[in-house]
């Protein structure tokens, strides 16, 4: 399970982007946003883990909660910590390598290191990785919106986001939808689909 940031949309109760301090419309209850948040990341977890052996679960932070993701990541590790199938990364790296079989997966929010960088910096950081791998599959988040774009044999995706549109979006005709998709890997066979669920 793979979080590539902005899971809240604010950081904290001022309710204001960190760096270029946008208003942003969210509940003004910070901990309950927070601790919606955690609830649902774990229910998510619980739901992975009844179908499958292994679960590993990564949250990246985004640019709109770069702190909360640090609070989200260990309420999740303590949540599973007597769960021996199920692995929370708390590692602060803002990016996400996976090996598996012929795949080499990577992910990150997406808003410092560009998506047309990311194939050279997966070659690069996962050089004996790359070399062994036939699919090479590079996941983002950020633009809120589906883009795929091939570069250098590598699928670089940026994904919808399932939050709701805020009043900056629709002033600015921003009109992505919002869905969650899961990608299926075959460990000798590559990639072998996905499935997106729309959220109206």
């Amino acid at each position: 399970m793979l979080g590539l940031g902005d899971i809240l949309h604010a950081d904290n109760s001022r309710n204001m982007t960190e760096r270029s301090g946008n208003v942003l419309d969210v509940d003004t209850r910070y901990p309950k946003v927070l601790e919606t948040a955690c609830d649902l990341l774990a229910e998510a977890g619980e739901n992975i883990a009844a179908k499958h052996d292994r679960v590993e679960i990564v949250t990246k932070p985004g640019n709109h909660d770069p702190e909360s993701t640090v609070g989200i990541r260990q309420a999740l590790r303590m949540y599973f910590r007597n769960t021996e199938s199920v692995d929370v990364d708390t590692s602060p790296n803002p990016f996400y390598w996976r090996r598996f079989g012929v795949n080499l997966l990577g992910g990150a929010h997406g808003d410092k290191a560009k998506p047309k960088d990311m194939p050279l910096i997966m070659a690069n950081v996962r050089r004996q990785d790359w070399s062994d791998t036939t699919t090479r599959h590079f996941h983002t988040g950020h633009i809120h919106h589906d883009t795929l774009q091939e570069i250098g044999g590598v699928h670089v995706y940026s994904h919808r986001a399932p939050v709701a549109q805020d009043a900056y979006h629709a002033a600015n005709g921003y009109l992505a939808g919002r869905s969650m998709r899961s990608f299926n890997y075959h460990v000798d066979k590559g990639a072998r689909g996905s499935t997106e669920i729309e959220i109206r």
